[in-house]
């Protein structure tokens, strides 16, 4: 947020604007390993390997109080389940 910006000029960009708030917000909810496994419907073990080969997403850090724990964004689980997720190294970093 830029401070010297007027007030109520900022808004926030999240996902694809044309959602509304609520969707664009859901998009980008963290899922804990075992919902992760629930929706491919693939075990720990073989996403991790997935992940090794750059063919799944990597999950990311907590932080706060669950820093200890990974998770993983939704949006990048929904695209690898529709076929369009692509690593970061192909379709550069965020």
């Amino acid at each position: 947020m830029d401070i010297t910006s007027p007030a109520g000029s900022y808004q926030p960009r999240l996902t694809d604007p044309s959602l509304p708030i609520t969707a664009q917000l859901e998009e980008l909810r963290r899922l804990k390993i075992d919902v992760v496994c629930s929706l491919v419907q693939l075990s720990r073990q073989q996403i991790y390997k997935l992940i090794a080969r750059g063919a799944f997403p990597s999950p990311v850090r907590g932080q706060g109080p669950g820093a200890n724990s990974s998770r993983w964004v939704a949006r990048d689980v929904r695209d690898w389940l529709l076929g369009e997720w692509q690593p970061d190294s192909v379709r550069g970093a965020r």
